[in-house]
């Protein structure tokens, strides 16, 4: 697994390759990777999608269903697309100014 360190406005975080979920990719996998790489907890991701933090908890955990309406808010918020949350393809689409868009790992 690589890790890689990233600086952002609000604070440090160390960011792990997708491979770190490559034993069970699934669509909470991604939205919890997408999540760490910003370096946001589970509270900022639901209060930019307006969602619960409980329902978001059960989203990465692939205990709940989630709409394409939601899906689509979590991609945006996450600076992914939603066919890489949904496991249409395997490359996220990288933001701007981020690590990813100047080599940083991706999953396979």
């Amino acid at each position: 697994m690589t890790n890689i360190t990233a600086e952002y406005p609000a604070r440090r975080a160390t960011i792990y390759s997708m491979s770190a979920y490559d034993r069970k990719d699934s669509t909470g996998n991604r939205i919890r990777w997408a999540r760490k790489r910003l370096g946001w907890g589970q509270d900022e991701v639901s209060r930019r999608v307006g969602i619960g933090v409980v329902y978001l908890s059960a989203l990465e955990n692939d205990k709940r269903a989630v709409s394409r309406e939601t899906m689509a808010r979590l991609a945006e918020a996450l600076g992914v697309s939603r066919a890489f949350l949904e496991m249409e393809i395997d490359t996220p689409d990288p933001l701007p100014n981020e690590p990813a868009a100047q080599g940083m790992d991706t999953p396979n």
